[in-house]
């Protein structure tokens, strides 16, 4: 008999065309549990099942070796199968305490006991980071950063085997982030687990045990974070590993408007060269979590550059 806290075996759900394809996944329990993959892989979708949104179309998911067919969020709440989604859920004319105890509403006789509302609501959002936040306020006030952090406050708010994290970091600090990974890690024990989702792969490879990668659907690769890095997650989640010829369709001299040259950040490799001229849209790609975000905020200045500068060229 299997030791997986959840089970899946040969998942698969369809809307226009294949989401889903006979997917295979086992988490333990005692571990944060890693999912990544390119938008549109299926991560949304599967967590949707698991979480009580949706039905798959044929497969079976087993939670502590029992059937886990959830047929509503609730249903999946009571089964121990906790969801924070990146879409945020939170209703803005709430306050932040009925935002955080939505699913777990303290009543008697059918009326909202305030104060137990207040007491556990500020617990959580003490756990947090949001310890400092007024709860009467309706969460519309808030930044997006706190609502992030409500969203979970509010995932955790009901007893859990399994928490379901979608890109709970996505709008946080680095600070912040920090806090909620050691969070995550007290809240491990060895009867409960965390699926963690994220494009964040710096942040899956310092949290997570394992990680899963998801591509069109199809789980091609689970390995020991301690095993791998993050350029090697970055080549499982793409299908090409081939190169792109390199054109130069501009012709004719332009003038320089903006000149990086040997520029390291602390989640760089390598150092970077590039230079835009007046008149040019200028594309950075890459696959999430391959670093194009950490580039323009240190170009901008908003993350630090360990080394190499960055030159403004102004039109004389």
């Amino acid at each position: 008999m299997s030791s997986a806290l959840l089970e899946i075996s040969n998942l698969s759900k369809t809307f226009a065309q294949p989401i889903l394809k006979n997917l295979y996944l086992e988490i333990q329990p005692g571990t944060i549990h890693g999912l990544v993959g390119q938008n549109g892989a299926g991560k949304s979708t599967l967590t949707n099942i698991i979480a009580g949104f949706l039905s798959a179309d044929s497969g079976r998911i087993l939670l502590d070796g029992r059937p886990h067919n959830p047929k509503t969020v609730a249903d999946a709440n009571l089964r121990g199968v906790s969801l924070s989604v990146q879409e945020m859920s939170l209703i803005d004319n709430l306050s932040v305490a009925e935002n955080i105890m939505l699913r777990t509403f303290p009543t008697e006789f059918g009326i909202i006991k305030e104060r137990q509302l207040l007491g556990s609501a500020g617990q959580l959002a003490k756990k947090v980071g949001l310890g400092s936040v007024d709860l009467h306020q309706p969460v519309s006030n808030l930044t997006l950063a706190q609502r992030q952090l409500v969203e979970l406050a509010k995932a955790l708010s009901c007893p859990f085997r399994l928490l379901i994290l979608d890109e709970p970091t996505a709008a946080l600090t680095e600070a912040q982030t920090e806090i909620i990974h050691e969070l995550l890690r007290g809240l491990v024990q060895s009867t409960r687990a965390i699926m963690y989702i994220s494009h964040r792969l710096d942040d899956v490879m310092e949290l997570c045990d394992k990680v899963s990668v998801l591509r069109d659907g199809i789980l091609i690769n689970t390995r020991k974070t301690c095993d791998i890095d993050a350029s090697w997650l970055i080549k499982e989640m793409s299908e090409s590993t081939g190169e792109i010829e390199e054109k130069h369709c501009f012709k004719g001299k332009k003038s320089k408007r903006l000149s990086v040259l040997d520029m390291v950040t602390p989640r760089t490799k390598n150092p970077i060269d590039l230079t835009i001229h007046g008149g040019e849209i200028f594309g950075v790609a890459g696959l999430a979590g391959s670093g194009r975000s950490e580039l323009l905020k240190a170009i901008y200045g908003l993350e630090e550059r360990l080394s190499g500068s960055v030159k403004v060229h102004l039109e004389k």
